[in-house]
């Protein structure tokens, strides 16, 4: 376990999910006028809120590819399919019904900085940006790698 998180090591600040996400995901060509942003409690809040993000919306009004931060876990939303992203440090606390018909990746996390794992989150979303069919297949891969997930999805 990595000293760097004394606590769950998915609390984002907002400038990091600015800087590390947002900016990133615009400048790979992601249209920012479709970009909105969630309160905790859901209510939509401007970009440069002091108010914590909760969530992100990627497609505007149609709230179909977005992503939920909970610091115990983040989830990116396609569709209906919700892919996890569970702290290490808190995976006893899920049952199987938490996770039943999810995505769950099972990789270590806390050996990354909050830049690599909120680029990863971007890159994973800008697979399904402007896609117009994709279907996840279940499969069980062990020790698998943050590259070879985002290869997955892009086939």
């Amino acid at each position: 376990m990595s000293e760097k998180y004394k606590e769950y090591c998915m609390k984002f600040s907002n400038e990091e999910i600015r800087a590390y996400m947002v900016d990133y995901l615009i400048s790979n060509s992601m249209n920012n006028k479709l970009i909105k942003y969630l309160s905790e409690d859901g209510d939509e809040i401007q970009f440069n809120t002091s108010e914590k993000i909760g969530t992100i919306v990627f497609d505007g009004d149609d709230e179909n590819l977005f992503i939920n931060f909970y610091g115990i876990h983040t989830s990116i939303f396609v569709d209906d399919t919700e892919i996890m992203f569970i702290d290490e440090n808190s995976k006893g606390t899920y049952t199987s019904s938490d996770v039943y018909n999810n995505v769950v990746y099972e990789g270590n996390l806390r050996d990354m900085s909050h830049e690599e794992m909120l680029k990863m989150f971007s890159d994973i979303i800008l697979c399904f940006y402007d896609a117009e069919d994709w279907m996840f297949q279940r499969m069980h891969i062990k020790n698998i790698t943050i590259m070879n997930l985002i290869d997955l999805l892009l086939r």
